[in-house]
């Protein structure tokens, strides 16, 4: 019988481990745009073409009392200011052979803070210049 343990996955960015995730959808990974397109011409054939856009993002809600929080507004001040946050971004699903890796990856901006009578879920959105996957399912 396979299990699946959303404790097993490993979020690296920059030297920084993120962890304290949201307790549902809390990692989306996704590619901006397809890898080729195609066209057709007037009789119906079709020719493809590589785009070559492998730029993506990658979704990290946290709950609002993580640790992680720190780290990457560290991160994200430094780069404002300094320039300095592009990183490299890893990421392997301990349950199977999902991994996914960007190596200059850089935070969008700040997450969208709601303050409320209950803890929420921040999140923060990280932008990839290439983004490496492997889905190879969880085992």
């Amino acid at each position: 019988m396979k299990v699946y343990d959303a404790s097993k996955l490993i979020v690296v960015f920059g030297a920084f481990s993120i962890s304290e995730f949201s307790d549902n959808d809390f990692l989306t990974i996704s590619r901006d745009g397809d890898s080729f397109r195609d066209i057709s011409g007037v009789e119906g054939e079709v020719a493809r073409f590589k785009t070559r856009d492998q730029r993506g993002t990658i979704k990290i809600n946290l709950m609002q009392t993580s640790s992680a929080h720190l780290k990457l507004s560290a991160i994200a001040q430094s780069d404002e200011i300094l320039g300095k946050g592009v990183l490299p971004i890893f990421i392997k699903d301990g349950n199977g052979k999902n991994l996914y890796f960007s190596p200059e990856s850089w935070l969008l901006s700040f997450p969208e803070i709601t303050f409320g009578k209950e803890l929420r879920f921040w999140q923060w959105r990280v932008r990839c210049k290439i983004l490496i996957s492997f889905t190879g399912g969880t085992t």
